[in-house]
């Protein structure tokens, strides 16, 4: 998987939707999913991503709009549910993303630190790995996606 930052020069100005809003201001979710296009093997920069995808008129992603050739959304929950995102994380086939940040953030899950269920990430913010200690191991929801 590609680690890219909502940040990059290269698209942190690019406008989401009809928000006003850049990425880099609110390019997370967009971003996140661009690391998960490489991870399901498409390779979409957050740039091209952007592109892809439909937002409300605040500029959220509309999930349904995440089906692509080889990949979909598969669901959403609004709390934290540690069975569902450990079996994303660990079937191949599935990748998840956690909302942190008292539900401003996306990040996307990557693995576990056995046997204290703080998982690891890939951040969107700078385009680093880390762990769910960043943000007090404090999730809030969780999208869950499958290759088709």
């Amino acid at each position: 998987m590609n680690l890219y930052s909502q940040r990059d020069p290269r698209w942190r100005g690019e406008i989401i939707g009809q928000s006003g809003k850049t990425m880099g201001q609110i390019g997370c979710t967009v971003t996140a999913l661009a690391m998960l296009s490489t991870y399901f093997g498409i390779g979409w920069n957050p740039q091209q991503m952007l592109r892809r995808l439909n937002f409300t008129n605040n500029g959220l992603v509309i999930w349904e709009s995440v089906k692509y050739f080889n990949w979909k959304f598969a669901g959403r929950v609004n709390e934290r549910y540690d069975r569902g995102i450990l079996d994303a994380m660990e079937d191949p086939n599935r990748a998840v993303l956690l909302q942190v940040a008292d539900h401003s953030h996306w990040v996307v899950g990557t693995g576990n630190t056995w046997p204290y269920n703080i998982f690891k990430i890939a951040d969107p913010i700078d385009g680093k790995k880390a762990t769910m200690m960043r943000y007090q191991n404090n999730i809030t929801g969780a999208a869950f996606f499958a290759r088709t």
